[in-house]
């Protein structure tokens, strides 16, 4: 079905915010994207790079970032989950602004699939392959802090992602908002 990776692309939308920047040329890029392009990503080599204000840390011990997946078909409901795993974590320093130039740094993670989650995403490829009418799709990204900043309601974000190492990244979200719980006060 021609329109699984858009549910996916759609699903990741939903579950990080309401409302997001979405580049133009993402929309442009994911317009043709189908089921047979989702069944050409090799596990191995997709990447998302997730760009986070200074002070924000990702949690890879106690809930570690991962891709949550539902499948429902008329033979019954498959979930699974993908986690995910830090290839590299930098500090990224932007200057933004002409006559009043600003430095803001920033935390980038890039991650991608466990190896022992890998044949849970080849797995995900194969259902979206059949041909099975009436299969309805939901995958979302889910991720906590370990650490961050006090005083943030409300937390920009990027999210760029690798399907294919030939085509490079390209932005899914760029600087959206994900407004924030207020963090809960130990006793």
């Amino acid at each position: 079905m021609k329109s699984l990776f858009r549910l996916f692309a759609l699903g990741l939308l939903l579950a990080l915010v309401g409302c997001s920047s979405i580049p133009l040329s993402t929309m442009w890029k994911m317009h043709s994207f189908g089921t047979e392009d989702f069944a050409r990503i090799k596990p191995e080599d997709l990447r998302v790079k997730v760009l986070l204000p200074q002070g924000f840390e990702l949690d890879f011990v106690k809930d570690t970032p991962h891709l949550n997946f539902k499948i429902e078909t008329a033979h019954g409901t498959s979930q699974g989950k993908i986690e995910l795993e830090k290839v590299i974590q930098r500090d990224i320093t932007k200057t933004s602004g002409f006559f009043n130039p600003t430095t803001t740094t920033q935390t980038e993670y890039e991650l991608k699939f466990t190896d022992a989650t890998l044949p849970a995403f080849s797995l995900l490829q194969k259902i979206a392959r059949g041909q099975e009418k009436g299969r309805y799709v939901t995958i979302f990204i889910e991720f906590s802090f370990a650490k961050r900043p006090e005083g943030f309601v409300d937390m920009p974000f990027t999210v760029s992602l690798l399907l294919f190492p030939q085509d490079g990244y390209f932005v899914l979200f760029d600087n959206a908002h994900l407004k924030l719980e207020p963090e809960k006060k130990k006793e």
